[in-house]
C-alpha cells in the first residue's frame, strides 16, 4: 500500500478530509482492490456506498469494503481450479433493479 505523501491531496467536509489516492490513480498497474485497500487504510470511515432498503439507509464505508473484498477473493480462490501460470478469471452479473 502508498502512504500518504505530501502530494496527496484531501478534500475537506465536516467530517474531516477525505485524502485522495493521486499517485495510485495515476499509476497503470494499479488494481480496483489496490484503491480499496489504499481507501480503507486512508480513508476508512469515509462512506463508499449508500443506499436504502426496507430496513432504511445503509452505509457501507471503504474499511468495510475492503475487508469482505479480500474475503469474496479468498472464497473464489479457494473454490477455483487454476491453470499453471494464468490467472483465475470470474465474473459477477447482477441485475441491479432487483438488488
Amino acid at each position: 500500500m502508498t502512504a500518504k505523501t505530501s502530494t496527496s491531496p484531501s478534500i475537506p467536509s465536516k467530517s474531516g478530509s477525505f485524502i485522495v489516492p493521486k499517485e495510485l490513480l495515476e499509476s497503470d498497474s494499479a488494481t480496483l482492490l489496490d484503491l480499496y485497500d489504499w481507501n480503507a487504510e486512508h480513508n476508512p470511515q469515509w462512506p463508499l456506498f449508500r443506499f436504502l432498503d426496507e430496513a432504511g439507509a445503509t452505509t457501507l464505508r471503504w474499511k468495510e469494503v475492503a475487508m469482505a473484498t479480500h474475503r469474496a477473493a479468498y472464497f473464489f480462490d479457494t473454490r477455483t481450479q487454476k491453470s499453471e501460470g494464468r490467472p483465475t478469471i470470474v465474473a459477477l452479473l447482477a441485475n441491479t433493479g432487483a438488488i
